[in-house]
């Protein structure tokens, strides 16, 4: 096989894993985002508690991610559709891809902290205090994120950061600090704790429900942790081996061009997956689930659609009554 087809090789394989997988990703990951939202906001049990308000943030800015960020790779580079190579279009989507980064490690991170917490002194924690610190999140990631849409630009049709010193920043600091090291140290270290707490504290006198919540949560959050880290080491290592070694070898660019295709796919899924996470840890969780999406809205919708068709069929019967009566 020649060069030239080797290379074509790997940049049509890395295309189709983008399109499709991306594409799948997509589509599951909104759904499930919406269904985190529905069951969390739904339920009474879950409305009024911090460690909830917290994976409430990140369904939502998890779906956020995956519509300014995926559908945009997947439209530039399945479909030839590239809007960032507008320059204010490329500085929004660096704006709301970063904020959605940073506010998503910063609720699990938070919702970690919080489950350990609860558990141990649970008069600590409240949803006013939840409140609080999100919206102290969300003002920093503001901040950064500003410094993402200032420094980047489109050069040469290719939305990239423009400024040699942030250009550092994002490679030593950024990368494997800011959204590495530092919030994966901190939602093992929490979630660690919380699991061992969480596994002595059934001895003690405690509420049946709270009990079952705490270890509900618990074991949702740790998973869900697990599934974050398993996510984002491949894309931080991978970032730091592209911004290290210099190349010209064509086949070794296509090659990590599909390598590249790969991680952020995979990357991606931290994002679609804490649905189908806490339904496969939880069978407490998938039947909240089913009471919600059928006892509570598919009831309300046949309520609705009964109400509807009776206000539609009642002035049919007085109109035929009155024709009758005036024959």
């Amino acid at each position: 096989m020649s060069n030239s087809s080797i290379i074509l090789s790997y940049q049509f394989i890395g295309e189709k894993i983008t399109i499709y997988c991306g594409l799948f990703i997509l589509i599951t990951g909104v759904c499930g985002g919406i269904l985190n939202i529905l069951v969390f906001t739904t339920l009474k049990t879950f409305r009024n508690t911090s460690c909830v308000f917290y994976l409430i943030t990140a369904s939502i800015v998890d779906t956020a991610q995956l519509l300014t960020s995926l559908l945009v790779r997947i439209l530039s580079v399945g479909f030839l559709i590239d809007p960032t190579t507008i320059s204010w279009f490329c500085k929004t989507r660096m704006f709301f891809a970063q904020f959605s980064i940073l506010v998503a490690l910063g609720c699990m991170s938070l919702a970690t902290i919080d489950q350990f917490i609860s558990i141990n002194r649970r008069q600590l924690c409240s949803l006013q205090s939840a409140h609080r610190y999100i919206f102290i999140a969300c003002i920093m990631a503001i901040i950064h994120a500003i410094f993402f849409s200032i420094y980047h630009d489109t050069r040469s049709n290719v939305c990239t950061i423009i400024n040699p010193n942030f250009a550092k920043y994002y490679t030593y600091v950024y990368i494997p600090v800011v959204i590495g090291i530092l919030p994966i140290i901190t939602m093992i270290t929490f979630a660690s704790l919380a699991f061992i707490s969480i596994r002595t504290i059934a001895s003690c006198n405690i509420h049946i429900e709270r009990l079952g919540r705490d270890r509900q949560l618990t074991a949702m959050t740790l998973i869900y942790v697990v599934f974050i880290i398993i996510s984002n080491v491949p894309t931080i290592i991978f970032n730091i081996y592209l911004t290290t070694s210099v190349t010209t070898d064509k086949i070794l660019l296509a090659r990590n061009y599909l390598i590249v295709s790969i991680v952020v796919v995979f990357y991606y899924v931290q994002y679609a997956i804490p649905f189908y996470v806490f339904c496969c840890v939880s069978k407490r969780f998938r039947n909240q689930v089913i009471y919600v999406l059928i006892d509570v809205h598919f009831k309300r919708f046949q309520q609705a659609a009964n109400k509807l068709n009776n206000n539609q069929v009642t002035p049919g019967i007085e109109m035929n009554t009155l024709t009758n009566e005036s024959t």
